[in-house]
């Protein structure tokens, strides 16, 4: 008993330092860098003031906060796939127009991967391979993609768990499906678009979100200049609600109401309103420590998944 007790209170400190770090992370990336890219995008194209976007924003989010997770899980229910298929759409009509240069580009994702064709690229192949688990490029490309599709971090389940599916199997799959339909299929699109709108050239200094955007207009005209900006807006929404219902269920977590409805819906506002001023400064800018807030919750947050994934192996492999 003693024993089991240890290992329990064990637990409860790894529950709430997770929490905790989802807390942060639920600021900087669910929030702060979302809002700033949404930002970006629409103030570029369209002259609006950040200060505007974020108070819009913080409005949209006061609005569908106050109303209830039910409308806030059917909107984003409904933007995601709408916003997806819009956007794979673009990839594949951007890509079919140069269609005659894919292969050439994809010959230069590999030439510049594995340096083969020039002199000493065995020595650099070997050498990166050595070096693997130490590198900045891949613990910089861990985060990025943590960042992009949560995988392993332990914060989708909340999502997953709302679901009607009584299958833990088929929620798994669904989970799956949303790491390869956002990583290997949205960004590797992505990413072949802007080698394609660039290619034999340097990229341009500007930042992610307006390298994409130039991308897209050089490859599909003025009109993907319009178009684009009003999907990352609106992808951006869909993310920031999601994560202001991490935000809330972790805040229900911390800080227990024990059933004083008073108390809750306290809490409830006070959350809230933090959260959607934090999207007015998203708005203004992010700045480099917000990233590295990010990238230190995401990553501690992604450890302590993964020891308690296998932990419980076994009952996750038996689960029905």
């Amino acid at each position: 008993d003693s024993f089991r007790g240890r290992f329990a209170r064990i637990g409860r400190g790894m529950a709430l330092l997770f929490a905790a770090l989802l807390l942060v992370d639920a600021l900087c990336m669910g929030c702060m860098i979302q809002i700033g890219a949404v930002s970006d995008a629409l103030g570029s194209r369209f002259g609006l003031s950040p200060l505007v976007i974020g108070l819009l924003f913080g409005g949209v989010l006061l609005v569908v906060g106050l109303r209830g997770e039910g409308p806030l899980t059917r909107l984003t229910r409904q933007l995601v796939p709408i916003m997806t298929l819009g956007f794979c759409l673009l990839c594949v009509v951007a890509i079919a127009r140069q269609r005659e240069a894919v292969p050439s580009v994809l010959r230069t994702i590999v030439k510049e991967g594995v340096s083969l064709g020039e002199a000493g690229g065995g020595r650099r192949v070997l050498g990166g391979v050595g070096a693997f688990w130490m590198s900045r490029a891949v613990r910089y490309g861990t985060m990025r993609g943590l960042l992009s599709n949560e995988a392993g971090c332990g914060t989708s389940l909340m999502a997953h768990a709302d679901t009607a599916s009584e299958q833990a199997r088929e929620q798994g799959m669904m989970g799956v499906l949303e790491v390869f339909v956002d990583t290997h299929l949205l960004c590797s699109m992505t990413a072949l678009v802007i080698l394609l709108a660039f290619r034999g050239e340097a990229l341009p200094a500007l930042s992610p979100m307006m390298l994409t955007l130039h991308a897209f207009e050089r490859l599909l005209g003025e009109i993907a200049g319009i178009v684009l900006p009003i999907a990352v807006a609106c992808f951006g929404l869909a993310t920031v609600l999601c994560w202001l219902h991490y935000w809330q269920r972790t805040g229900a977590y911390l800080f227990p109401s024990h059933g004083n409805a008073r108390f809750a819906r306290l809490r409830e506002g006070g959350f809230l309103l933090i959260y959607s001023a934090f999207s007015v400064v998203g708005a203004l800018g992010t700045p480099q420590l917000i990233w590295q807030l990010s990238d230190l919750a995401i990553g501690m947050m992604t450890l302590l998944n993964l020891f308690v994934l296998l932990r419980e192996r076994k009952s996750i492999v038996n689960a029905r």
